[in-house]
């Protein structure tokens, strides 16, 4: 993994810690759940608190009923809609690019002894689905702004490989 940002900002000052105050920027909805119709949004400048920090893992297991534990009922509802916004995309023209990943058991030394295939859940589907919506609403207001006067940062990745095109295209077609 190649980090955006550097270590300390990541995984401290730019990360949700649990009972921490972190100021930030905000994508907010008011979503019908059935329809998931977005009903309003807002976008500014909050201020979030952090009443739980989840592993994935530990998401998966309240999702799944394996465990109970804290906003179980919340962590299901927002599962069941990212499903139904995922199904969404892909009615809408959206493919697939899921591909299996695989992650290494070091030694002491950092050395790899194992590979391991490594297993997808909900929770992680759940909160791409989320953040695609708040990408693509936020992108969609950036847009719509029609001033010079208003700036958004993005991020562009390199150019891909030709040869990898080459490949993904007989891939596809």
């Amino acid at each position: 993994v190649v980090p955006m940002l550097p270590e300390v900002l990541s995984n401290d000052l730019c990360s949700l810690i649990e009972g921490v105050d972190r100021l930030t920027m905000s994508a907010v909805f008011v979503i019908n759940q059935k329809t998931l119709e977005i009903k309003e949004k807002w976008f500014g400048e909050t201020v979030i608190h952090s009443a739980k920090r989840f592993t994935y893992e530990g998401a998966q297991e309240i999702i799944v009923g394996a465990k109970d534990g804290p906003y179980k009922n919340e962590l299901i509802t927002l599962n069941e809609m990212a499903k139904k916004f995922k199904e969404k995309r892909f009615q809408n023209g959206a493919i697939s690019m899921e591909t299996e990943e695989v992650k290494f058991r070091l030694d002491e030394n950092g050395v790899p002894v194992e590979v391991m295939r490594k297993v997808r859940f909900d929770a992680h589907k759940l909160v791409e689905e989320f953040m695609l919506l708040a990408n693509q609403e936020v992108a969609t207001f950036i847009s719509g702004l029609g001033s010079k006067n208003h700036v958004g940062i993005y991020r562009v990745h390199d150019k891909p490989d030709a040869e990898k095109m080459h490949t993904l295209s007989i891939f596809l077609y």
